[in-house]
């Protein structure tokens, strides 16, 4: 995970990833554009690593985030067990289908932070997971409570 501020208002994120185990095994990138206020990457409620420090005047005190971003990505998928069956015996199991080996997901949605809630409401695109598959979207929302 790395982050890039392009200004005070404008922050390029990259996260690169690689998921190895019995379920799923794939290769991620994404590039993500946060725009408006936001704090950095490592105390984010963008990264889920929003802390809960010790508001008092003397304490460590924290902006409100509130920003909206976008993500694009890739991920090139090796093996998934929810849609392939298993991998390691020769009955794949009573479902199961071809994978499509490269997908590409699309996110945008808004964050807003305080010191003990975040709140997101985020918009997903994911291309054909299957062959012969179609591409899907989903919402999704998020609330997070620090005490």
């Amino acid at each position: 995970l790395q982050s890039l501020r392009l200004g005070t208002d404008i922050d390029l994120v990259s996260h690169s990833s690689v998921q190895v185990g019995t379920g799923s095994n794939r290769i991620s990138q994404e590039l993500t554009v946060r725009l408006m206020q936001f704090n950095s990457i490592n105390n984010s409620a963008f990264t889920n690593s929003r802390l809960s420090w010790d508001t008092r005047s003397i304490g460590r005190q924290r902006q409100m985030e509130f920003f909206i971003f976008g993500t694009v990505g890739i991920n090139y998928v090796l093996s998934n067990i929810f849609i392939e069956g298993s991998i390691f015996t020769t009955s794949r199991g009573p479902v199961n289908a071809k994978i499509e080996p490269w997908l590409f997901h699309n996110r945008f949605g808004f964050v807003i932070s305080k010191h003990d809630i975040s709140w997101s409401l985020i918009f997903h695109q994911l291309t054909n997971e299957v062959v012969g598959g179609s591409s899907h979207g989903y919402g999704s929302m998020a609330l997070a409570v620090r005490f």
